[in-house]
């Protein structure tokens, strides 16, 4: 289903943190809104237009490890960050990807006997290894750990 923007807007009032005092008791009191002059009513925050904007979160994001989040348009990736490669003796090890001089992810890849064994994302603190599994010299599976 496709994404209906909601446009908010401010409400605005004469005098937005006046209210009449009514009800007075020795366990409470009775504050209502004395706004005055109403210039715009402004967008309601209700449970429709919060479950718009949970559902839409929820379609971008996905609701468990098991969503599978289909995607109906193109991303165009326009960061501006650089990426810098590291080889050891002819093999890439290191990916980094920066926004000047500071690193954002770095990708390690861990080789066994020739073959790619293990991938190691690390960004926002945040750690995924992906362990490549071989049977017969053939690609089997993979697993997953997140830190």
């Amino acid at each position: 289903m496709p994404y209906t923007k909601t446009t908010w807007l401010d409400k605005v009032v004469q005098y937005p943190m006046r209210f009449f005092k009514s009800g007075e008791t020795s366990g409470g009191v009775t504050l209502s809104p004395d706004n005055g002059t109403v210039t715009q009513a402004g967008t309601p925050i209700n449970a429709a237009n919060m479950n718009k904007i949970e559902n839409a979160l929820e379609s971008v994001i996905g609701k468990d490890n098991t969503t599978i989040v289909e995607t109906t348009s193109i991303r165009l990736e326009t960061d501006t960050r650089t990426v810098q490669l590291t080889y050891t003796s002819g093999v890439l090890t290191k990916i980094e990807e920066k926004n000047g001089s500071t690193v954002i992810k770095t990708t390690n890849l861990i080789y066994t006997s020739g073959t790619l064994t293990s991938v190691t994302e690390v960004a926002n603190g945040r750690t995924v290894t992906t362990t490549l599994n071989y049977v017969s010299g053939t690609l089997d599976n993979l697993t997953k750990g997140v830190v």
